[in-house]
């Protein structure tokens, strides 16, 4: 076991000058054989970028296995591994070298992934580094190619885990950074692969500093997420995922001062979104009951029992997958709905809590904000419609939970 540590050692220390090595000759170097044809020259296991990309994952099944090699390796492959990840490739390579470039990123990504591993056991080792930390998993975000979808999304699920640790507040400061959608997702192929991915990261971040966000950041949170809850290509988890954070952020809005009332600009915004949600879902809800319908017959017409049963699949052969989703996204916005409309409704007097009583405004919505209300009663009541379906299990639970969702829905007007 210590052989091979040492060896995962050497490669780390080396790295600097291997770095400058490999990216300086040319990738596909070929040499002639002692019978006089020509050969491809190989790279060495120590200047391996997939060599290195495969060893720290090795490393940490020997650590699980053989526990005693941990403490007596760990203090200086900490430093080594932090220096790793702040070694930036040449800027003037050329086409030849996009795949040393690739491999050199992925290896980085899995030296991040090792160091989220040993985060929690060794969290006053990797305290010196919290900052450095979170500025190497920007520069990686920056840095990896549209074309490396794997190393991405693992570099997302990296970032995941140290936002889930008391190292998340060297991200604090870099939120601007990560609200970049071209810096957090990439462009390209991998734009669409990874986005549920990365907007499930970011929401992370945003649920941790939610308090202490500016109100132009708030602004910046609201339009990306509003946004995702009206994008079909999303699954529903994900635009009910970002129904939720949006909601967590109106509180602080509504405590935010702003001599511009722009905060209850913002509360009127989440509302707006909210609304044409349910105005999307009464188009979306016949659609899929009728899917529910023509399965119903086809599996009682080949005579087997009909069950709404949750199993995740595709909408077309499994609706019923997309009739529970749809019901949790309904129950999120009614419930959050009712608190917007309180936190607007009250915006004004709570804005000039500092004037007389007798010169406050009257606490009531404008125009523009009962006509969205009215809409949310016109299109909200069409979307109960999901709750007529046929052929599932009611409990007392879903009985309990449809009646609330009712009643919450009443005690918006």
């Amino acid at each position: 076991v210590q052989p091979f540590i040492n060896f995962f050692v050497n490669l780390y220390k080396n790295l600097p000058n291997t770095v400058q090595t490999v990216f300086q000759r040319q990738p596909h170097r070929t040499a002639i054989a002692s019978d006089g044809t020509q050969v491809k020259v190989l790279c060495k296991s120590v200047e391996s970028f997939k060599v290195l990309t495969e060893c720290p994952l090795i490393v940490m099944l020997l650590f699980q296995l053989y526990p005693r090699y941990v403490e007596q390796n760990i203090h200086h492959l900490i430093p080594l591994m932090m220096r790793a990840l702040n070694i930036q490739p040449p800027t003037n390579l050329t086409q030849q070298h996009s795949q040393l470039y690739s491999d050199f990123i992925a290896a980085q990504v899995k030296t991040l992934s090792f160091l989220t591993y040993v985060l929690r056991g060794f969290a006053d080792r990797m305290q010196p580094h919290q900052d450095n930390l979170s500025k190497c998993v920007i520069q990686l975000l920056l840095n990896c190619p549209t074309s490396s979808i794997n190393s991405r999304k693992e570099l997302l699920v990296a970032t995941r885990h140290i936002l889930a640790t008391n190292f998340r507040k060297g991200f604090f400061n870099k939120l601007n950074m990560m609200l970049k959608e071209d810096v957090l997702i990439g462009q390209g192929r991998a734009h669409e692969i990874v986005r549920p991915l990365a907007y499930s990261t970011l929401a992370d971040l945003v649920h941790h500093v939610r308090a202490d966000l500016s109100i132009d950041q708030l602004s910046k949170v609201i339009y990306i997420f509003s946004r995702n809850i009206h994008d079909p290509t999303l699954p529903l988890s994900i635009q009910t995922a970002s129904v939720r954070l949006i909601l967590t952020l109106v509180d602080h809005i509504y405590r935010t001062s702003d001599k511009q009332d722009r905060g209850r600009t913002l509360l009127v915004r989440i509302l707006s979104a909210l609304v044409n949600k349910f105005d999307t879902l009464k188009d979306y809800i016949p659609k899929l009951i009728d899917l529910v319908n023509k399965k119903k017959k086809r599996v009682q017409a080949k005579g087997h029992a009909w069950t709404l049963a949750y199993t995740p699949r595709s909408e077309k052969e499994f609706p019923e997958d997309s009739v529970r989703e749809v019901k949790q996204l309904m129950f999120t916005m009614v419930f959050g709905l009712k608190t917007v409309v309180w936190c607007i409704s009250n915006f004004r007097s709570h804005s000039q809590s500092g004037t007389h009583a007798a010169q406050r405004r009257p606490i009531v919505l404008d125009e523009e904000e009962c006509r969205i209300v009215a809409r949310f009663l016109q299109h909200g009541l069409e979307c109960f419609k999901i709750y007529t379906l046929p052929g599932y299990t009611r409990n007392s639970r879903t009985q309990q939970i449809e009646k609330d969702v009712l009643e919450h829905f009443a005690s918006v007007f």
